[in-house]
């Protein structure tokens, strides 16, 4: 079976009038993924664990490389440090 990791990333939501995050303060997606399944995500720390489980099951084809890129989407719960210890 391929080979399947977890990249996250965090994006903060710019306040009301700001300018948006600085694009590269995000983590680089891997340059060999055969594919790539990007979660944004807002407030939902309870359920992450759970939905990452489920994509882990996936069936992958042999030497395909998938890439999860996680977005939390100015959260205000735990949901950047559930990311960030995956």
């Amino acid at each position: 079976m391929g080979e399947f990791t977890v990249d996250s990333a965090a994006a903060d939501r710019p306040p009301a009038g700001g300018s948006a995050p600085d694009v590269g303060t995000a983590a680089a997606p891997a340059a060999s993924a055969d594919v790539s399944i990007i979660v944004c995500t807002r407030n939902r720390a309870d359920g992450l664990p759970e939905m990452i489980e489920h994509l882990g099951r996936m069936r992958v084809p042999d030497g395909w490389h998938v890439e999860l890129l996680m977005v939390d989407n100015g959260s205000t719960d735990d949901t950047r440090a559930v990311i960030e210890g995956m």
